[in-house]
């Protein structure tokens, strides 16, 4: 049961545990700060709950990847040889490609 009838889907509830695993992910100071910057600039530009929470758990989940190949740095950092492998990494995992661009210009 919901604690809301205005959210049956418990798009609230996502988006705080998204938040909460972003707060919890062993991703770095710097890469926390950078993700929570790009999900305010996403509200800002008035992306609904559910974008931003796809967006925070599929970024946490990509920093976790990269760094198993190496990449420790902020993801603002990403080399171009870093960023081939990651999206070959995913195209072979069948995974679709979301605007990765805008996660890293942002």
């Amino acid at each position: 049961m919901t604690k809301s009838v205005d959210d049956v889907h418990c798009i609230d509830a996502g988006y705080l545990k998204a938040k909460q695993r972003l707060e919890n992910a062993d991703i770095g100071q710097e890469n926390k700060a950078f993700i929570e910057n790009f999900s305010i600039a996403l509200r800002r530009e008035g992306a609904a709950k559910i974008t931003i929470t796809w967006y925070l758990d599929y970024t946490i989940r990509m920093v976790k990847q990269l760094q198993k190949f190496g990449f420790n740095e902020i993801l603002n950092k990403l080399d171009p040889n870093t960023f081939d492998k990651l999206l070959i990494f995913l195209r072979m995992k069948g995974n679709h490609l979301p605007a990765l661009s805008e996660i890293i210009k942002n």
